[in-house]
């Protein structure tokens, strides 16, 4: 330690956060007769704007050499206060803080402990401090431009606002049309506004806006870097259609003779190998499923290339792999349905009249299987309808959350089907174990319902009811709260999410909720980012959303990025990283195996490992790794951790 140090300590009140937990003065006291201790202050607020400024000046008036800050969050406030020590002339890695709010001062009852606890947690830093060095920050080049991964309406959104003349935005998606689940609904929640009269001019807009390349029937097979330099891998299946060439005619379609189960329309229609996904899809231009067509399972078929006047169909198209460079990834994966299987006792079938809620809006739908006829599998007309929710939801053997947009979709279903008269004299009931009715109208439209003689049934739990054939219908059993007799069954099942999100959490080294939703920064405060600086998610990926919020997520990410990825600015990236002592290395590669960022390589020519500056991020997991102990990560030395060690006890 040298004896020239004027360590200054800084003590936060924080609004009686701290000062109403932990005797500030106190610890003031006793810390003024250690060594090297040249001032100690306290104050309210450090992080306001008068609170940075005193900081500044004591730290140059007093000559300061290191600094302790006794105050909140570092993830919240360490930033604010290496701003200050910079400002004030003093290297801002000649700081250490810490976090007596949330660590002591909240999470303490007795006031003794709680000062006893601060005390000691500042001691450590105060033994630590001491050997910190100085660091000079670094900055590198950051491409401005930003990959969104899913191209439904939150990743649309997010597109739509990033793209401008000076930042291209690549929108990935593994359908080959734009607009996602919201493409297969007849109306939305509360006014039966026409979907695809509101969400086709936006899906347009993405076609036409220069900046932004669609990659659709694509797959994303790896991302590697770092915010501001990400790489992307992608795989452009082939469509075996020439885009420049094809003027979606139809032609192709009419003619070819293989028929397979729609997973558009949910599996209740049939679509040809070669077809357009989305009636209206954008772009307009059809596939062609390999998997399905005869001439690429054995046989000499071609009649979809004999029928195109343009010759736009090319059997020799090949997949194609493109590397993406970007400074961003915007998430935006989606959601998918529990399936309702998964509960033996509800007899789930479409055979058996039983449909999920997004199979039943492709019935209702104008361009789903039945046209937009309300009909049984018989081809006949329901006379009563029940509605069960909550499928797969708010029960901790399935989902242990709420999808928050299943009830108003089933209420606007109802309001459909009885406002069109769809099945006329058809008595609607709904079976629900609580109704979540968040997004604006919903009320009025329930009430409205209720006036008009739909049934709502409350159960305790609506994954215990069964359904049974009854005769000619169905009976739906109550669980010992009576039942209901049906001709027709819907299930509203939990929202999860997409199938490929555990791809990119191992892909990405993010993390899934309890839900196994991707993780944000904080559902609340920023729920858009991710742990992971650089990558961000938005809309059904990290939490079920309707149409405005997920557009509203959408808007938020672009936002975030806009702010922090300028066009033509660097970005400062971490300096407390690990480095290498290459006289301990033995080259048995262990680091660079285990590292989570793919920061570290191997010089074959002096045979140890070499750490990538800018890639490491400091976590110290190769340094804890290294069977030769010859990784240190920055102010995480020996000398350092013992002292603070040393400091606790």
């Amino acid at each position: 330690m040298s004896e020239k140090e004027r360590i200054g300590i800084f003590l936060c009140e924080c609004s009686k956060n701290i000062s109403g937990r932990i005797n500030v003065e106190q610890i003031k006291e006793k810390f003024l007769s250690l060594p090297d201790v040249e001032t100690i202050n306290i104050t309210n607020l450090w992080c306001s704007p008068d609170g940075k400024k005193e900081m500044a000046g004591i730290i140059k008036n007093r000559r300061l050499t290191k600094v302790i800050i006794g105050a909140c969050s570092v993830k919240q406030h360490e930033k604010t206060f290496m701003n200050v020590l910079e400002e004030a002339g003093l290297n801002p890695y000649l700081m250490q803080m810490v976090n007596i709010r949330e660590h002591v001062a909240w999470v303490t009852d007795d006031d003794v402990r709680a000062t006893a606890k601060a005390s000691a947690l500042l001691k450590a830093a105060y033994e630590r401090v001491h050997y910190h060095q100085a660091f000079t920050k670094k900055e590198i080049d950051a491409n401005a431009d930003v990959v969104v991964i899913g191209a439904g309406l939150a990743g649309c959104e997010a597109a739509l606002n990033l793209a401008s003349k000076h930042r291209k935005v690549y929108l990935v998606d593994k359908n080959p049309s734009l607009g996602g689940q919201a493409t297969k609904y007849e109306s939305s929640f509360p006014a039966l506004e026409c979907c695809s009269c509101m969400i086709v001019p936006k899906l347009q807009e993405i076609m036409d806006n220069p900046n932004i390349e669609f990659l659709n029937y694509s797959d994303v097979e790896e991302a590697v870097g770092f915010f501001g330099n990400f790489q992307v891998t992608v795989n452009k299946k082939a469509k075996y259609v020439i885009p420049d060439k094809c003027i979606g005619c139809n032609a192709c379609v009419e003619v070819c003779p293989v028929d397979v189960p729609n997973e558009y329309d949910e599996y209740l229609g049939t679509r040809k190998a070669i077809h357009f996904q989305v009636t209206g899809a954008t772009p307009f231009i059809p596939v062609l499923d390999n998997a399905n067509c005869l001439r690429f399972n054995g046989q000499e078929c071609t009649k979809c290339k004999e029928a195109c006047m343009f010759d736009a169909i090319d059997y020799e198209d090949k997949d194609e792999k493109v590397v993406l460079d970007a400074g961003a990834i915007v998430l935006a994966t989606g959601f998918e349905l529990f399936d309702p299987k998964q509960i033996p006792a509800l007899n789930y079938s479409p055979d058996n009249n039983i449909y999920t809620s997004l199979q039943f809006e492709r019935l209702l739908s104008n361009t789903g299987p039945t046209g937009g006829k309300l009909a049984m599998k018989d081809g006949t007309a329901p006379k009563s309808l029940v509605m069960v929710h909550c499928i797969g939801s708010r029960d901790k053997r399935y989902n242990n959350y709420c999808s928050n947009v299943c009830c108003s979709a089933l209420i606007k279903m109802s309001t459909q089907i009885l406002e069109e008269n769809m099945a006329e004299g058809i008595k609607i009931t709904h079976v629900y174990r609580d109704l979540t009715l968040g997004s604006t109208g919903m009320e009025g439209m329930y009430n409205k319902l209720v006036k008009e003689g739909v049934t709502f049934v409350q159960v305790p739990n609506p994954n215990d009811i069964s359904i049974n054939k009854s005769g000619k219908g169905l009976e739906v059993c109550l669980n010992g709260n009576g039942s209901v007799e049906a001709d027709m069954v819907v299930l509203a099942p939990a929202m999860v999410p997409n199938k490929s999100a555990q791809k990119f959490i191992d892909m990405l080294m993010l993390s899934a909720d309890e839900d196994g939703f991707f993780m944000s920064t904080h559902k609340k405060t920023d729920p858009v980012s991710t742990p992971v600086e650089g990558i961000f998610v938005i809309g059904s990926a990290n939490y079920p959303k309707d149409i405005t919020n997920a557009v509203i997520d959408g808007s938020g990410a672009a936002g975030k990025i806009m702010s922090q990825l300028v066009p033509g600015e660097k970005l400062e990236v971490e300096t407390l990283i690990s480095t290498i002592d290459e006289d301990k290395c033995s080259g048995c590669k262990t680091c660079i195996v285990i590292c989570p960022y793919k920061a570290i390589g191997f010089d074959k020519e002096k045979g140890v490992s070499a750490i990538n500056d800018v890639l490491c991020r400091g976590c110290g997991t190769c340094a804890v790794a290294c069977p030769s102990s010859a990784i240190t990560p920055r102010h995480f030395e020996n000398n350092t951790i013992l002292a603070e060690l040393g400091g606790l006890l």
